[in-house]
């Protein structure tokens, strides 16, 4: 199967594969059983009748062995594994000596058996082989792989409790390991650690019929639970909504009790009330069901993408009948589609004899394909669905960042923040936010915040020098400068308007104010703007000054008028006037009025000025405020350099507003 498969996704070349010995027949019993095998290999079975058996893998007779190795190079797949007998040792004497031929090991091989021994001469311990009394030198390629089939201790477990022995035996395998797998047992089925030489005496029941001793009769109840013994379930935890999984290895003889270990390996007791559903028997490694089941709850959005709803009749079908008509094979797509069912209404779902059944209308399968219903793991959680925007977003130009709004509510979204949102038309935003919703599940917005303090540095880069005062014009999309347009007027209003969503205008100096606050230093929003609440708009007052590099001491919300008013606090208010632009912006992002706190944080002052002062000024005294010149006076023992006072003054005064007086 394994070099079917890459031979059908080209990772390999074609090359016919002829199966001879033992095998044969055991594939047979494969075919005629599909109902005990995992999904893709009854799917197999069920698309090309037979498990391994197609068109360039076929069995043959021992009448055909010398034509295979005189034909064109090909894969013999022979039994035993270990070169004890059987067709194997007739293809080994024949090919072990040819220098372009190999021999691939592919079990366990027994410490005395000639497969142990072509092993020892991969790793150059041997240079010969002996196989049916004859010595042969060894020149071929010598491989090992890991294809082992024997059961892991969960697997023996699950086996042994559907067997429901009255004893069971522990006879292969070392001392430590048959130890620990008897102390996973259940003790009703008696586990003894056999030993060579030893006899066990078992006397046999009067009606022939199995030997004496205490069996434990399971419940009658219990004989519809008994079939999910094996299977991977579906479930939800008591006094809980989320679902979870869990491998079922067994139920309580006398109870209706499952007992069961789930992915992160605990075990797990339940009642049959909690079980949503059965959704495939399951005979893997414990680790890579537990890797496919944590990726359908992490994020299942692109395997229910691909299932056709369509195809499933208006009736009650149960899931089997549901995996079959959408041919779900896999675990990962059947967890993926009993997780969408369980979205379904109470109505809609049903308890019949093999588990549940479904009720599905034209309604149903097209919301379940137009992902309309809550499904469990149909989007990413919050933190990793950022990561994916944020990856998805890295190369965009203009991208800032993304952030989660109404988290926990019905209108939770992810909201996407640019530089000049107004640059990306609606064809464009619709394809945005189909690609975030596809690629995350979840709903997103792309915020209209404008970086108004982005404009004046991309008008000087447009214009090759800087420009003086700009006004911007937020409703009207507008951005005035007072400037005769040059020559290159043109091209420059073109290229603002595709980076910026705005239009540039020349030599409006009769408008260049600009901004909308009044006398009273209140930045009003258009009447009609949506206004979020005061919470939600504190939180994106910080938001807005981290994005802009402020610093804020303090978000307060007043009445003005009646009408909410939110109070941002600066070092200063003169540090605040130079923000006043992105006060305006802040305005419109939050729909409310917006102000700042007119008076200074004076500790804050003197403490940023004792930080910037050149270590080697010696003060007489801490620095004092003079709130009505906006100056820090300083009485040093010797004055310094007036070049040395005006840069330490401009860098003060960059971060307080306030200006030095020394």
């Amino acid at each position: 199967m394994i070099l079917q498969d890459y031979m059908d996704k080209g990772l390999i070349p074609e090359f016919p594969i002829f199966v001879d010995g033992l095998v044969t027949p055991i594939s047979r019993i494969y075919r005629d059983y599909p109902h005990f095998l995992k999904g893709p290999v009854s799917h197999r079975i069920s698309k090309n009748g037979d498990a391994f058996l197609t068109e360039r893998c076929r069995a043959v007779t021992p009448k055909e062995r010398e034509m295979i190795l005189q034909g064109k190079p090909g894969c013999i797949v022979a039994s035993s594994g270990m070169l004890t007998g059987g067709a194997s040792t007739w293809y080994a004497e024949r090919l072990v000596s040819g220098e372009k031929n190999a021999i691939f090991i592919t079990g366990y091989q027994d410490e005395e058996s000639p497969g142990r021994k072509l092993l020892d001469l991969a790793d150059g311990i041997e240079e010969t082989i002996e196989l049916n009394g004859v010595t042969y030198p060894v020149k071929c390629r010598i491989s090992k792989y890991g294809l082992s089939a024997h059961a892991d201790a969960n697997e023996m477990q699950r086996f042994i409790q559907t067997m429901n022995p009255t004893y069971t035996l522990l006879v292969h395998g070392d001392d430590q390991a048959r130890l620990k797998l008897a102390e996973i047992l259940d003790p009703l089925h008696k586990p003894i650690l056999v030993e060579n030489g030893e006899n066990y005496i078992f006397e046999s029941r009067g009606s022939g019929k199995g030997v004496k001793g205490k069996r434990f009769k399971a419940d009658d109840r219990n004989s519809e639970l008994r079939k999910w013994v094996g299977s991977l379930l579906l479930y939800q935890s008591e006094g809980e909504k989320r679902y979870k999984a869990a491998l079922c290895t067994g139920v309580h003889p006398k109870t209706q009790v499952l007992f069961c270990q789930s992915v992160k390996g605990k075990n797990v007791k339940l009642q049959k009330h909690q079980v949503a559903e059965a959704v495939m028997k399951w005979n893997g490694p414990m680790d890579e069901m537990a890797e496919e089941v944590g990726e359908v709850f992490s994020f299942n959005r692109p395997i229910l993408e691909q299932v056709q709803w369509s195809r499933l009749p208006y009736k009650w079908l149960d899931i089997e009948a549901i995996f079959q008509i959408l041919e779900a094979a896999g675990l990962k797509e059947r967890l993926a589609i009993a997780l969408a069912l369980q979205s379904l209404s109470e109505i809609q779902k049903k308890e019949v004899q093999n588990g549940f059944a479904y009720l599905l209308n034209e309604q149903t399968t097209r919301m379940l394909a137009n992902m309309e219903f809550d499904i469990p793991g149909a989007k990413m959680n919050p933190t990793a669905a950022i990561s994916e925007v944020k990856e998805l977003f890295k190369t965009m130009r203009g991208f800032l960042r993304s952030g989660i709004d109404g988290p926990g509510t019905e209108k939770e979204r992810i909201t996407l923040y640019f530089d000049f949102p107004d640059h990306i038309d609606m064809e464009e935003r619709k394809n945005l936010i189909s690609f975030v919703k596809k690629r995350t599940g979840w709903t997103s917005e792309i915020s209209d915040s404008v970086r108004q303090d982005l404009f004046p540095g991309l008008i000087a880069e447009l214009h090759g020098h800087p420009i003086g005062s700009i006004s911007i014009h937020l409703a009207e999309k507008k951005v005035s400068i007072g400037l005769d347009e040059p020559a290159k007027g043109k091209e420059i209003r073109k290229v603002f308007a595709e980076r910026t969503g705005f239009t540039l205008q020349y030599n409006n100096k009769s408008n260049m104010t600009g901004l909308s606050a009044g006398k009273d230093d209140i930045f009003r929003v258009p009447a009609g703007s949506g206004r979020m609440e005061n919470n939600q708009a504190i939180e994106e007052a910080k938001r807005w000054a981290a994005d802009r590099g402020i610093t804020i001491y303090k978000t307060s919300m007043k009445q003005h008028n009646g009408e909410p008013l939110m109070e941002i606090h600066f070092i200063s208010p003169e540090i605040a006037k130079d923000h006043e632009a992105d006060l305006e912006e802040l305005s419109y992002r939050t729909g409310m009025a917006v102000t700042y706190a007119k008076q200074p944080k004076q500790n804050e002052i003197i403490r940023i000025t004792l930080e910037n002062l050149p270590p080697e000024w010696e003060l007489k005294k801490n620095p004092s405020i003079h709130m009505d010149k906006k100056k820090i006076a300083l009485k040093l023992g010797q004055p310094p350099l007036p070049t040395e006072i005006a840069a330490a003054g401009e860098k003060i005064r960059q971060l307080t507003g306030y200006t030095l007086e020394a």
